[in-house]
């Protein structure tokens, strides 16, 4: 087999993060189910606690304003759903604090098993409905 130092197994590291980033970017656009391959993308890659937190951010932050005109040329964001968000932000910037409280407070490894665990309940909700 390929050793992590072959030029075999590095080929095969780049298409599995091609792969997985390909998936994160049309299962988003599709169903808004690209944050099980995000997660093992950024894993894959190494990237740090911090460096995951803010590429996932800004990765569906970015999508999400590029997908509002096709959405409401679509009608699904109306003055209804709008005020629905607006009620919903208290929630999601405490959220975003005790995610941020959590995260500095929690090891490396932990870090890296609650995003394996949360991402494959969340794969398993999406293929299971």
């Amino acid at each position: 087999g390929a050793t992590p130092d072959t030029p075999r197994a590095a080929l095969g590291e780049r298409l599995a993060r091609a792969a997985l980033g390909a998936t994160a970017g049309v299962s988003t656009m599709i169903a808004n189910a690209g944050g099980p391959p995000m997660s093992l993308y950024l894993l894959r890659t190494g990237v740090s606690r911090a460096g995951l937190l803010g590429t996932v951010a800004l990765f569906f932050l970015t999508v999400n304003v590029a997908k509002l005109p096709f959405s409401a040329s679509l009608g699904l964001v109306s003055a209804g759903s709008l005020l629905v968000s607006l009620a919903l932000l208290p929630g999601m910037v405490a959220g975003l604090l005790l995610g941020r409280f959590v995260a500095h407070r929690i090891s490396g490894p932990v870090f890296s098993t609650a995003v394996l665990i949360a991402t494959a309940l969340a794969g398993a909700r999406l293929l299971l409905g």
